[in-house]
């Protein structure tokens, strides 16, 4: 695919993510993006399943209730039956490769949300997670998500990390920044 069909796929996969986010975002604001993350991974790993969804040997009927049944066990809203029935009708599924990672993106816009993975060595207690958590809050000024995850390559300290932001005070990031000013 080249670099204009691959925007022209983007630009509309986003047409179809704002107009069902105009109809349905009262039922997804409350919604793990997690889950959209998880859908995103199911249907990008799946190619040959765009190849069924658009053959004319299979009935549509069929399909439908496949899908729904993918849906529910990928913990999705019933709206997105009708979101996928609506792709189906306009032979567009292979959309669905990307369209919930950027349904993912924008429901994290407009909840004016951000993830984070908090990699530390040892053990956080409750009061370190809720001080983290305070201060992502306030240095970013939205909502936080926080994943936390060992990292024994980190020696000592902390990294807290999103699409946008880093953050470490750790033993490897100091030793990595003396590296750096060496090689200069």
């Amino acid at each position: 695919m080249n670099n204009s069909t691959k925007m022209q796929t983007e630009q509309l996969t986003q047409v179809y993510v704002q107009a069902f986010l105009h109809l349905y975002y009262d039922t997804l604001k409350t919604i793990n993006t997690d889950v959209l993350k998880k859908a995103h991974l199911y249907f990008n790993s799946r190619k040959n399943l765009y190849f069924l969804l658009e053959s004319p040997l299979l009935d549509q009927v069929y399909k439908l209730k496949n899908l729904q049944q993918v849906r529910l066990a990928l913990e999705l809203p019933e709206s997105f039956d009708n979101l996928i029935n609506l792709l189906m009708q306009h032979k567009r599924t292979s959309l669905l490769q990307n369209l919930f990672a950027i349904l993912a993106q924008e429901v994290k816009k407009r909840n004016n949300q951000i993830s984070f993975v908090v990699s530390f060595v040892g053990q956080l207690t409750t009061e370190e997670k809720d001080s983290i958590q305070l201060f992502l809050e306030q240095a970013t000024e939205k909502f936080v998500v926080c994943e936390y995850k060992q990292d024994p390559n980190l020696i000592a300290g902390i990294r807290l990390q999103s699409d946008q932001f880093l953050w470490e005070d750790s033993i490897k990031g100091r030793l990595d920044r003396i590296r750096c000013s060496l090689k200069r």
